[in-house]
């Protein structure tokens, strides 16, 4: 046997191999082992090792085993709509989710949620004018369309405006997107300009697209 075809032969047995191994360890989730819906916009495992999923239909947990599903409806402090479009696990095992009608609060402690932004005034598209980020150094933040950016205060338990100069406060009031990135904020603006969140301000940084 020449040299070429017993390194080939050595590759497909560790190929194999290694594809057993893989095989063994894949484990579908599906609307069999109790997921509510199968169109998945989120999945996390937050602080507790729970592994969550956002769907189109309800928010699911899952522990290995069991499947637990939070709709509207189904107790006196459930989770206010059923679409969830992003989640954010903090470090005490909270959970932040962007939903089709603002924002909601996964108490894992007491199993209850907290709704913020459910019943905004004016043309607010809830799908598109309302952007989420969490920072556990940081904190949590809101962007709402026309209004501008919120944090949140863990002691009132509500959000407050964050107060801008003039200038910060007018392209805060255009913030589309908020993202977190290495502990730092940044906010993306209805003309694609890119800002990071400093304090009171927003200090520009780039117009995008970059040509």
């Amino acid at each position: 046997m020449n040299r070429k075809m017993l390194l080939l032969l050595c590759s497909l047995m560790c190929f194999q191999m290694l594809w057993a191994q893989n095989r063994n360890n894949l484990h579908t989730i599906s609307r069999r082992e109790g997921l509510s819906n199968g169109a998945v916009n989120a999945i996390v495992k937050d602080a507790e090792g729970y592994m969550w999923f956002g769907t189109w239909n309800g928010l699911n947990r899952y522990d290995g085993s069991t499947m637990v599903t939070y709709i509207p409806g189904s107790s006196n402090n459930a989770i206010h709509n059923h679409v969830v479009r992003e989640i954010y696990p903090s470090r005490n095992g909270q959970l932040w989710m962007l939903t089709n009608k603002g924002i909601a609060l996964y108490d894992n402690e007491n199993d209850c949620f907290y709704p913020f932004f459910n019943d905004e005034y004016g043309q607010i598209n809830y799908e598109n004018d309302i952007s989420l980020c969490h920072s556990d150094q940081y904190g949590t933040k809101v962007a709402v369309y026309g209004r501008g950016i919120f944090r949140f205060d863990s002691i009132a338990r509500h959000f407050v405006a964050i107060p801008f100069d003039a200038s910060s406060q007018k392209a805060s009031e255009k913030v589309k997107r908020l993202h977190a990135i290495a502990n730092q904020f940044y906010c993306l603006t209805d003309s694609n300009l890119l800002f990071r969140l400093a304090e009171n301000s927003l200090n520009p940084l780039i117009q995008l697209p970059i040509d």
